[in-house]
């Protein structure tokens, strides 16, 4: 009777063991089954933002060989900028007539950027043209830059909205952006040494522009002013240098951690 018990006990403890193992097993293969989803699933969503953009890319070198043809002011003089501009993919204006003022204001800058976009840069060629991915909203979908090959210079900046690249804000030598660490757009406008403004903004899909100012101060060559509550207040000298002191023009030091991808 004893070796009987003894014999039922060796049994069941080897079935016990032998579950666990297969269980063992099941959770490993369960777990790189998981793994390799979320794998895939990244790697599509990456695929998917590239296709999205890869127009826009086609559209930036497009733009870039126009711009650094010998013959730019003739064929900008003869019209061939506007047909260029017309055949573009490039999503400018939500209503593409241009007839708000917003959408009118985007193209004024739009078209500013191309015209003016070597005036960055010594003896441009278009290895001296780039771009970079980055996620300034942490919605997992990447804004995209059109920038300078030594970081310094944005010419424009894209987001994805419904499936579609988006130009939220285009740049030149009087309307100019730096990207901060805290993911904001620092951009400075002037119209001459004493007409100046500077605006911290953020992507949010919620606004008609697709961006929102946090804030925003200048000189309308008169006197200071600050952005209080949507409206403008006057201020003295000393605090608009004390805020320009606390937000420095110029890029966050992480700006350049970002992949850059060079024109070809």
């Amino acid at each position: 009777m004893k070796k009987i018990i003894q014999i039922f006990c060796v049994f069941f403890i080897l079935s016990v063991l032998v579950g666990c193992v297969n269980n063992s097993r099941m959770s490993s293969v369960d777990s790189t089954e998981d793994k390799t989803t979320t794998t895939n699933t990244d790697e599509q969503i990456e695929r998917d933002i590239l296709n999205i953009y890869s127009e826009t890319i086609e559209d930036y070198k497009k733009l870039v060989e126009f711009r650094l043809s010998d013959t730019f002011e003739e064929d900008y003089n003869s019209g061939k900028f506007i047909e260029l501009n017309d055949n573009l993919k490039v999503n400018l204006s939500p209503s593409g007539d241009y007839s708000d003022e917003s959408s009118a204001t985007l193209k004024y800058k739009w078209d500013s950027m191309i015209v003016d976009m070597l005036d960055y840069i010594n003896e441009p060629t278009l290895s001296s043209f780039g771009y970079i991915y980055k996620d300034l909203d942490s919605n997992g979908l990447p804004e995209l830059f059109w920038v300078s090959s030594d970081y310094n210079v944005v010419f424009a900046v894209f987001t994805i909205k419904d499936n579609t690249a988006h130009l939220l804000d285009a740049y030149w030598p009087r309307y100019k952006t730096v990207v901060l660490d805290s993911d904001e757009l620092y951009t400075l406008g002037s119209s001459s040494a004493s007409i100046v403004e500077y605006t911290i903004s953020t992507i949010d899909a919620n606004e008609v522009d697709g961006i929102k100012v946090v804030q925003r101060f200048g000189s309308n060559g008169e006197s200071y002013y600050e952005m209080i509550d949507e409206k403008s207040v006057v201020i003295g000298e000393d605090r608009f240098y004390s805020i320009l002191t606390e937000n420095p023009f110029e890029f966050g030091e992480k700006w350049r951690d970002n992949k850059l991808y060079i024109l070809q």
